[in-house]
């Protein structure tokens, strides 16, 4: 089955933000290929480490936390320069962990929130891979 390849300038999609009252944002860490490109872009290898910095408001209180994970290939049978490929699709769950502060000052740390990364072909040049 042919899959679609990730290459350098790809594009990162949200969704299902848990609460839906805090804001992701995200700082992202390619892995590129040394040699192989297409379209003039290099190929991403292995995975992509996602770093979170989250604020809003949870249960009525000011949130604010931090988390990291990575996206990472998931189909062993599609590799180059001896890395996995990643995939358009492929995808993980970013676990942020904070602090929610009351009106009144008080404080509650280890609240979590979490949202669902995954890799988009948004406007990208797509190469194909067999994965057979």
């Amino acid at each position: 089955m042919l899959k679609k390849i990730v290459i350098a300038g790809r594009t990162l999609d949200q969704s299902d933000p848990q609460p839906a009252t805090v804001t992701f944002t995200l700082e992202e860490t390619d892995h590129p290929a040394q040699r192989t490109t297409l379209a003039g872009e290099a190929v991403l290898l292995e995975d992509i480490e996602v770093t979170c910095e989250c604020s809003g408001t949870v249960d009525g209180n000011t949130y604010v936390g931090k988390g990291r994970a990575a996206i990472t290939a998931q189909s062993p049978r599609i590799t180059c320069e001896g890395n996995e490929l990643l995939l358009v699709g492929d995808a993980v769950k970013v676990n942020c962990i904070g602090t929610s502060t009351a009106a009144n000052g008080t404080t509650i740390g280890g609240v979590a929130a979490s949202v669902s990364v995954a890799i988009s072909e948004a406007g990208q040049t797509t190469g194909l891979a067999n994965d057979n």
